[in-house]
């Protein structure tokens, strides 16, 4: 009974282990076959031209426009302040009439934007800097006007001839002029620049009236146009009267201008000495004065 029970048991677990062997061959069969069903169908849609998966494509948005890529339009789009002085020059080249037309739809500009324009413009040829000085000089707004001038006396950079006709043209202009900082830059020019002798009797005439004007500033740039234009003989007088003013600020202002003075007369040095000298000059006047002395005697 008990060899039946044993062989019985035998036969049992032959038979569940060929189960388990065919099943794993089927199994591995089937996955074999959907792996090779798989490599065919991807083979075949190769073959056609047919990728079948999904692919995710950009979206593309229509951006606005660059203001500043129409050079010919820029100072259209974009205001002055907020280009950069590489930019508006560029954008000048391509259409030059753009500034003319700023000038006159842009009537309030400061220092800032007057200094870009100044920068740009001094980069341009003469015919340029006289079209856009004489566009600003009679504008309403002083910081145009100003820088109006300061064009239209350097549009000689290219023709020394021309410089006494654009200084003379600046001169004429000045008698209109009214704004006291405009007329100060305008001396400035007269003393930063070399007048010709053609021009330097309306240049005199110009200054006469100034020398003597109530705003320190102004005279004092004045004096310095006059050394500039004429001789010692003839500014002296002028620089003698201002070292006897009561006026800190002039009086301080003029004996600066006196280093620009190589050989001074021996009206002026007797002058200076008694200011180094005098009770009644400040601390500070006395100092100064004395540098002055010092520089000379070197």
């Amino acid at each position: 009974m008990i060899k039946t029970l044993i062989s019985s048991l035998c036969i049992s677990f032959t038979l569940l282990l060929l189960f388990f062997i065919f099943h794993s061959s089927n199994v591995s069969n089937s996955d074999n076959l959907v792996q090779v069903n798989q490599q065919q169908t991807t083979q075949t849609n190769l073959d056609s031209g047919v990728i079948n998966t999904h692919i995710a494509f950009p979206t593309f948005i229509n951006a606005k426009p660059d203001a500043t890529s129409d050079l010919t339009h820029l100072l259209s789009n974009v205001k002055l302040r907020a280009l950069n002085r590489n930019k508006l020059k560029q954008a000048l080249k391509a259409n030059p009439e753009q500034l003319l037309d700023y000038i006159k739809n842009n009537p309030n500009i400061d220092e800032f934007e007057q200094r870009i324009i100044l920068d740009v413009v001094y980069q341009f040829s003469d015919q340029y800097r006289e079209q856009v000085g004489l566009e600003m000089m009679y504008a309403k707004n002083p910081i145009y006007r100003s820088a109006g001038y300061q064009l239209l006396a350097s549009a000689g950079s290219e023709d020394e001839t021309l410089t006494s006709y654009y200084i003379g043209l600046v001169t004429e202009a000045s008698y209109t002029e009214t704004d006291i900082d405009v007329l100060t830059d305008i001396m400035t020019i007269y003393h930063t620049q070399t007048i010709s002798d053609e021009v330097k009797p309306k240049v005199i005439s110009r200054l006469s009236p100034l020398l003597a004007h109530q705003n320190t500033n102004l005279q004092i740039e004045a004096l310095k146009a006059l050394l500039n234009v004429t001789d010692l003989v003839t500014s002296t007088p002028y620089i003698v009267e201002n070292l006897a003013a009561q006026d800190t600020s002039k009086l301080a202002q003029t004996i600066d201008i006196l280093y620009s003075i190589s050989t001074p007369p021996a009206k002026l040095a007797e002058e200076l000495e008694i200011l180094s000298q005098s009770e009644l000059s400040t601390p500070e006047i006395k100092q100064a004065a004395l540098a002055v002395i010092q520089h000379w005697q070197r």
